[in-house]
């Protein structure tokens, strides 16, 4: 990805975690409302809002995942910032070397729809 890109990416995402969080742009699970059933991202959102006010135990009770994701979010987000301002790569290592694991996340991301819908998130 080259630093414009780059650039624009970040504002978007930016702002766009601005107004999902700040609770501006209401955001309804899709899956959740035509299948009738938890994707692995419910409760994401509830999460990342218990996470900036401190509650980590409310995090995960809206999603096991909550925490990690969010630590992922503020690294990615880092290299971003980082590949933006020093015009590098960081970035793209960082999902080469995390493409690496699909296979295990995507069982981390099932498991985590199962344990989501037995809940009842």
């Amino acid at each position: 990805m080259n630093r414009i890109f780059k650039s624009f990416l970040f504002v978007i995402e930016f702002v766009m975690c601005y107004l999902i969080l700040s609770g501006q742009l209401l955001t309804e699970c899709v899956i959740k409302q035509v299948f009738h059933i938890a994707c692995p991202a419910c409760g994401f959102t509830r999460g990342f809002r218990a996470i900036l006010s401190g509650n980590l135990l409310k995090a995960i009770q809206y999603n096991l995942l909550s925490i990690p994701v969010f630590i992922l979010f503020i690294i990615v987000n880092g290299y971003l910032i980082y590949d933006i301002v020093k015009d590098k790569k960081k970035t793209d290592l960082f999902f080469e070397k995390l493409g690496k694991f699909i296979i295990p996340i995507l069982i981390i991301l099932l498991v985590n729809m199962v344990v989501n819908n037995v809940r009842g998130i």
